[in-house]
C-alpha cells in the first residue's frame, strides 16, 4: 500500500524516479515469495505488470488474509476501489494496529487492537462509509468461522 501511495505521489513530480522506486520495492518484496510454490506460474514477477494490475483492478478481495487485511483495506480506500475483506486472525503484537481515536469529549488515546471485535471496529474507522455484514454460512468443523465482511462499493466514495 505504502509503495503504491509513494509511487502515485512521486509520479506527480518525477515519473522516472517513481518507476525506479517501485521497481526496487517490488523486486525486494517478490524475492520473499518462494519460487517453489505450486502457484509460482500465477505469481506476477514483472514490476510494471504488477503495478498495472493493481492500478487497473476493479475490486480488491481478502478472505481471511491474515496480516494483509489492513493493507488491502488501506490500498482500496487510497485508490477509491470497491473491496470486501473477511478478517480472521488478530495480531495483537503488531504495533501498526494501534490507533489514535477521539471519543466524545475524551482526549485522543492510543488503543491496542487485541480482539477480533476490536480489529473489525479498528478497520471500520478507516472510512465513515465502510459497511459491515455477516456472511450466511455456518460454523465449520465445530469451530466458529469468521464470517464478518467489511466492504465498500463505488458509490461509497462519492
Amino acid at each position: 500500500m505504502e509503495a503504491v501511495r509513494k509511487y502515485s505521489i512521486a509520479c506527480a513530480t518525477d515519473e522516472i524516479i517513481a518507476v525506479k522506486e517501485w521497481n526496487e520495492y517490488f523486486c525486494s518484496a517478490s524475492d520473499r515469495i518462494p519460487r517453489s510454490t505450486k502457484m509460482n506460474e500465477e505469481v506476477i514477477r514483472d514490476p510494471h505488470q504488477a503495478l498495472l494490475s493493481i492500478l487497473h483492478c476493479s475490486l480488491f478481495v481478502g478472505f481471511h488474509p491474515d496480516q494483509a487485511t489492513e493493507p488491502v483495506v488501506d490500498l482500496a480506500i487510497y485508490l477509491r476501489k470497491p473491496f470486501a475483506v473477511v478478517p480472521c486472525c488478530v495480531f495483537p503484537s503488531d504495533r501498526r494496529l494501534s490507533q489514535n481515536i477521539a471519543d466524545g469529549d475524551r482526549s485522543p488515546e492510543e488503543i491496542r487492537v487485541r480482539t477480533y471485535d476490536n480489529f473489525v471496529c479498528y478497520l471500520k474507522r478507516k472510512h465513515k462509509k465502510m459497511r459491515v455484514a455477516e456472511l450466511p454460512f455456518d460454523e465449520l468443523g465445530g469451530s466458529a468461522a469468521r464470517r464478518t465482511v467489511l466492504y465498500m462499493i463505488p458509490e461509497d466514495y462519492i
